[in-house]
């Protein structure tokens, strides 16, 4: 090949280069930001659980307390 067409060559192969590093940083990013988004979420839902459970333990009568004083009476 002459000097012109080897340069030519180089210069789309620089570009295809830069433009395959720049699609491949735009999809990290991508990728990055709905991992964080799914993680926030499954976090928010875990501690909402969480409150939830705190809740119905604390609303529940204890199971051995009134239970027994009225099986032991009757």
């Amino acid at each position: 090949m002459t000097k012109i067409k080897e340069d030519v060559m180089e210069f789309w192969q620089l570009g295809l280069y830069a433009v395959a590093s720049v699609l491949a940083l735009r999809s990290l990013t991508t990728l990055m930001a709905n991992h964080r988004s799914r993680a926030r979420r499954d976090a928010a839902i875990q501690a909402r659980l969480r409150i939830n459970q705190g809740l119905t333990q604390q609303a529940a009568p204890p199971a051995g307390g009134k239970q027994q004083a009225t099986a032991k009476t009757a």
